[in-house]
């Protein structure tokens, strides 16, 4: 700041010392201005290092399983320090595995895994256990593909475990979306369900240490059982007249109409199943007999045998 000083020998000037009083304020404020605006220049040269500060080292993720690799973050102000590596597992050293990231065949379930990271001078350490990874229920089938009722059904199961552990199941059966609680086991009895019901299966996979994500597939509608026979043919007898009482059952309960399929001439068979059968001289010789039970819903089953007539 500028100062002036006036000496008069004489009278005072009033006029000019204002003026110079307001010269000096002016001058002043400029100069303070200057410095309140006046923007700061850091100068970098090019190549120039940049600041180092403190990092600290984390292991991601925090519970690792051997479905996937484990990663090493260093955070923090690194600067232009190199950073190196060493992975230990169980204290043993991994050969070949110098980044950032340790891949999962280089460890199991219940390994201890470490990590030093030397950041120049700056040597960090941590360590993580390999958790436990849960079985996982890949694919399920029903056996047999054609079941209907009366037909005990079989749920197959595929599952995998990735540490290998032994796998088990908690299996529930369901008709008509009300468990079935008294089967408790990957097989239900035919006697459980009827033609046109929805059968379905929840399937909960579990090793020693934890259980994996329930399964549940679509369900299944029974479709209509075919019939079968029961009976047996009655091969062996001694008249010219021949007689046998077919029997065959629907799984359905519906009621059945048998046929003739094929047989000697002069054969028959009644809508219940009795087959009868004139022999007579011309029936000598070996034929061929078919016979077929239908139910209302066209689903068929077939008796097929051969009768040898002699004469004696």
């Amino acid at each position: 700041m500028r100062s002036y000083f006036l000496a008069f020998s004489g009278r005072f000037n009033l006029p000019l010392l204002c003026l110079l009083l307001l010269f000096g304020t002016l001058a002043c404020t400029e100069k303070k201005s200057e410095s309140e605006v006046a923007p700061v220049y850091e100068s970098h040269t090019e190549g120039e290092v940049r600041a180092e500060g403190p990092v600290t080292l984390n292991l991601l993720p925090e519970e690792p399983t051997v479905e996937g690799s484990i990663r090493a973050m260093v955070s923090g102000t690194v600067g232009s320090r190199e950073i190196s590596y060493m992975w230990r597992v169980d204290g043993s050293s991994v050969a070949g595995a110098g980044g950032e990231t340790l891949e999962s065949v280089h460890f199991v379930k219940g390994q201890s895994v470490s990590v030093t990271a030397t950041v120049g001078t700056e040597v960090l350490s941590e360590s993580v256990s390999v958790g436990n990874t849960v079985p996982e229920v890949r694919r399920i089938s029903l056996t047999p593909e054609e079941l209907y009722a009366g037909v005990d059904v079989t749920a197959e199961i595929e599952a995998v475990d990735a540490d290998g552990d032994e796998v088990g199941y908690s299996i529930r059966w369901f008709v008509n979306g009300s468990e079935v609680v008294t089967v408790l086991s990957n097989r239900i009895e035919g006697r459980q369900f009827a033609r046109e019901d929805e059968i379905s299966v929840e399937v909960v996979p579990y090793d020693a240490d934890g259980d994996g994500v329930l399964y549940a597939p679509l369900s299944v509608t029974v479709p209509n059982g075919p019939p079968s026979f029961t009976s047996l043919p009655n091969l062996s007898f001694l008249s010219d007249e021949y007689l046998y009482q077919a029997v065959a059952v629907d799984p359905d309960g519906d009621e059945l109409i048998y046929s003739l399929g094929a047989g000697p001439e002069g054969m028959a068979i009644s809508e219940e199943g009795l087959v009868t059968w004139k022999i007579g001289i011309m029936g000598v010789g070996t034929h061929e007999v078919e016979l077929v039970a239908t139910d209302p819903e066209g689903a068929e089953a077939f008796q097929k045998y051969d009768l040898a007539i002699e004469i004696r």
